[in-house]
């Protein structure tokens, strides 16, 4: 055999193997994915909102200190594992490296949780210890999934990734009235035994000792983590920090959607523009009711304790109707109800009255009292 049929063959070999093994990353990530989706949607429906809000937020936030934590080194044993002398070795040294930092950033971002007013002084503790767990775990994860694929078992973490997303949804079943804590010990606990099972199967997969490879020490993979954790953590701080930001500024009351009734409940200083006409609604609390086929086919909104409405027909009516009633009603888009001490004011019309009804599309308006 020519020496370029067998480089060839080497060739072919060698892209058939990263082929293999991109797939099973594909199927462990598609998988962890599809099954979290489905796991946030049976929390939204088991769980009251306000516990969804929070422990998304922790989720996130924990997720990211572990981002932080892991420093790339995960993707630095892809490269580097294959090609030691002590592969276990250097695997076990990144493992302390990221738990111990992990734990660092665990202690600290309870610190955040303390914080918050939404969420009780009987669920800081559990929560605190929640969010250390899940920290360490994900980033051991992290790194058990980095070790696995460089030793070309892509489809050992598959199948950890797809067994950790089952787990959370059987566990979420089995605790649905335990409020926050039980959602976020759902959501952390399955990480423990699919990371323990990573280690019992990592001495099965890399070898104590590698004829061929060389000594790598930790820092000899530092140099091409740092640029692999730069852009993967840059990547991270928007979609992982922005839930516990808005956690931290608004707690978990200013508004939650039910999807059972396509319904959201805002609270606070509520705000809401209807973009076909240009009306403004401003108060402190808004119910609306979205428009879906076979529920509902016109949206509906309600709000109380005397809202103010700019109120105008079309986007280029000019100046708008100010209406103030303790409690208004819309149906569509043109029909408004108002109810307790209604008030319609603009530069050229003033009027008051107990209630008022209006009804655009049909040119009918009415004030009583």
């Amino acid at each position: 055999m020519s020496l370029g049929k067998r480089t060839r063959g080497r060739s072919d070999a060698a892209l058939d193997s990263v082929t293999r093994q991109g797939f099973w990353v594909l199927v462990g990530l598609v998988s962890v994915s599809g099954l979290g989706f489905a796991f946030w949607i049976l929390a939204a429906h088991l769980f009251p909102a306000e516990a969804v809000g929070i422990a998304g937020s922790l989720v996130s936030l924990s997720t990211f200190g572990a981002a932080f934590a892991v420093l790339g080194l995960d993707a630095g044993l892809v490269r580097f594992a294959p090609h030691a002398l002590h592969p276990r070795r250097l695997i076990r040294s990144v493992v302390v490296v990221t738990g111990l930092l992990a734990g660092g950033i665990g202690v600290l971002l309870p610190l955040f949780i303390l914080s918050m007013g939404a969420v009780g002084s009987g669920a800081r503790l559990p929560l605190i210890g929640l969010s250390l767990a899940f920290t360490i775990g994900t980033v051991w994860t992290f790194v058990m999934n980095g070790a696995f694929i460089a030793a070309r078992k892509a489809q050992i973490a598959a199948a950890e990734l797809c067994a950790y997303g089952l787990l959370k949804i059987v566990l979420l079943l089995v605790l649905p009235a335990a409020g926050v804590v039980g959602l976020f010990a759902a959501y952390t606990i399955p990480l423990f035994p699919v990371m323990l099972t990573g280690f019992v199967l990592l001495p099965r997969t890399w070898p104590g000792e590698n004829p061929t490879g060389k000594p790598q020490a930790l820092r000899d993979i530092a140099g091409l983590s740092v640029g692999n954790w730069l852009s993967a953590f840059g990547y991270a701080i928007p979609y992982l920090c922005g839930p516990a930001l808005v956690l931290y500024f608004f707690d978990a009351t200013t508004a939650a959607y039910y999807m059972r009734q396509e319904r959201l409940e805002a609270h606070r200083n509520v705000v809401a523009v209807n973009r076909s006409t240009g009306s403004v609604l401003r108060g402190p609390n808004l119910t609306y009711y979205r428009s879906v086929k076979g529920m509902r086919d016109t949206l509906e909104l309600y709000a109380s304790s005397r809202p103010t409405i700019d109120y105008r027909a079309t986007p280029d009516s000019g100046e708008p109707y100010v209406i103030v009633g303790d409690r208004v009603r819309f149906k569509g888009n043109d029909r408004v109800w108002g109810g307790g001490r209604v008030t319609i004011d603009r530069s050229d019309f003033a009027a008051r009255g107990d209630s008022m009804q209006l009804d655009q599309t049909s040119g009918f308006a009415v004030l009583v009292g």
